[in-house]
């Protein structure tokens, strides 16, 4: 089991995970985002819009991992400030199965963190199943519908 702090640290480190992961499908639908050309058809003009509506939904899915990113940092640097850890001080963390990292506070209070090693999941043994619980949201599901390969 872990305890709170290692619990906010790794809670960080998965967050920069997702936050990156959220960036490059954002990044993607604006990269392949259709424009009005002059379509007169509504089931056209319908399909755009519904791309631009589903754009704002997966902006807002970065936009609350990114709020949620920042108080996770600031619980950090708060813990950080009351045992008095220096910054530049790298602590060592481990997400259990996935990766180990270093995090650290720079002079501006700043919350920096660095995957170290991938740890590879454990051998799937037979008949055993894994389910790992976490946030889920709807916006990345799907993908095949508004990218066609």
């Amino acid at each position: 089991m872990n305890g709170e702090f290692t619990g906010f640290c790794s809670q960080y480190y998965n967050l920069t995970e997702r936050l990156a992961k959220e960036n490059a499908y954002l990044q993607k639908f604006l990269d392949n985002a259709p424009f009005y050309k002059g379509e007169t058809q509504l089931s056209e003009i319908d399909y755009i819009l519904k791309y631009y509506r589903k754009t704002q939904e997966v902006n807002m899915a970065v936009v609350k991992t990114m709020d949620d990113l920042n108080k996770t940092a600031k619980t950090i640097l708060a813990i950080m400030r009351h045992f008095e850890i220096p910054s530049g001080t790298v602590l060592h963390g481990v997400v259990e199965e996935e990766a180990e990292y270093d995090i650290w506070a720079d002079e501006s209070s700043q919350v920096h963190i660095a995957k170290t090693k991938q740890l590879a999941p454990e051998p799937d043994a037979e008949n055993i199943i894994t389910i790992r619980l976490g946030e889920s949201t709807n916006v990345f599901d799907d993908e095949d519908a508004w990218f066609p390969k």
